[in-house]
């Protein structure tokens, strides 16, 4: 397991989920025809928590963590001063670099 805190003692590979997430393009893919089609992604989390001997609730809530982590890590990435020395990269950074296309950043207003 990688260095997210989760208070579950869930053993999942994150390399493995990763990579299967990655096959499934449904499930993090907004041009994808079946983002929307819950039964399908159901489906595709159900056979993905069977590949890792969890439930697809377990898996779900995994990846949104990686998720959630790797958007915060590129957020650092782009906001890091110049000249402000070397953050040392997230050990997952490079395997989830295919959701660099399919994330983006809110925009803030700040009143």
């Amino acid at each position: 397991m990688s260095d997210i805190d989760d208070n579950d003692n869930i053993d999942i590979d994150d390399e493995v989920l990763i990579a299967i997430v990655q096959q499934n393009p449904c499930l993090y893919a907004k041009s994808d025809a079946n983002y929307k089609d819950h039964k399908v992604k159901e489906m595709k989390w159900k056979t993905i928590s069977e590949s890792l001997n969890c439930t697809a609730d377990e898996a779900k809530k995994r990846w949104d963590s990686l998720r959630s982590q790797f958007s915060r890590k590129l957020r650092q990435q782009k906001m890091q001063p110049s000249g402000s020395g070397v953050i040392p990269e997230w050990p997952l950074m490079s395997c989830m670099s295919f959701l660099k296309s399919h994330i983006q950043n809110r925009k803030y207003v700040y009143i």
